[in-house]
């Protein structure tokens, strides 16, 4: 009744729906704060009626997205911090999905903090503290899935960090691919094996991901640390790269 006129031709109802939200211009999934920033295609509140006299330009649809596989450098973490297109996540039963957007923060239940550190340079790394309250994940995942299985063969490539263990506790690692979808490994034995309070790398083959569930194609979370003990580690640098002879599943 809204779109058919009456017999006479005259609009039957008027518009009356405003947008509760802003209509981005882009498909990134950047924040919109303002309905007068960059990204915005409809501001919030806007709506049209049959007495408006507004016309439209034609409308791009470019969804302004690069295809992550060929842009894709392989880096996860730099320097303590995360990657565009990923970000930092802190989580605990309170809620799993807390972003760290400052050099400190904490997850809202307090199970899980994170502070700057020196390794190389000044705060070029993170420090990762759980306080055994509950259980802490520190996760660095994007806000929507990419597909990392045109980044090359994935056969052939690991999950390397170059971190620091200071307390040592059993630990779970995962990778998520949505809602039952990822895989989950217990890197208990790797991390009491690397020598406290110095830096040191490991490297985790991608198909022991692939052999527990993980799928490529539609990753939104590349690296996950879970646990409900104390524990504290540093963390440098992450990437997906080749893997070395070194190489090897957890267990």
């Amino acid at each position: 009744d809204v779109i058919v006129g009456n017999e006479a031709g005259n609009a039957r109802h008027d518009f009356k729906g405003k947008l509760s939200f802003t209509w981005p211009s882009d498909g990134t999934g950047k924040p919109i704060n303002g309905s007068d920033t960059d990204g915005v295609l409809f501001p919030y509140g806007f709506g049209l009626t049959y007495g408006d006299k507004t016309e439209f330009t034609k409308l791009s649809e470019d969804p302004g997205i690069q295809n992550i596989g060929t842009s894709f450098t392989g880096e996860l973490i730099l320097r303590g911090d995360a990657a565009a297109p990923f970000g930092l996540y802190l989580g605990d039963s309170s809620n799993l999905n807390t972003p760290v957007t400052a050099l400190k923060g904490a997850s809202l239940g307090g199970a899980v903090k994170v502070s700057g550190t020196d390794y190389k340079a000044q705060e070029d790394a993170r420090v990762i503290t759980w306080l055994g309250n509950g259980q802490g994940s520190a996760s660095i995942r994007t806000r929507r899935a990419v597909d990392l299985s045109e980044y090359g063969n994935l056969n052939d490539m690991a999950l390397n960090i170059e971190w620091r263990i200071d307390q040592a506790t059993p630990m779970m690692m995962s990778m998520g691919c949505g809602d039952g979808c990822g895989a989950n490994l217990d890197i208990s034995d790797i991390v009491e094996a690397q020598p406290k309070g110095q830096w040191s790398e490991i490297s985790i083959p991608l198909s022991c991901f692939a052999n527990s569930g993980m799928k490529f194609d539609s990753v939104n979370t590349v690296m996950q640390l879970t646990t409900d003990k104390k524990a504290s580690l540093a963390v440098h640098a992450a990437t997906i790269g080749q893997k070395n002879n070194e190489s090897s599943c957890p267990g």
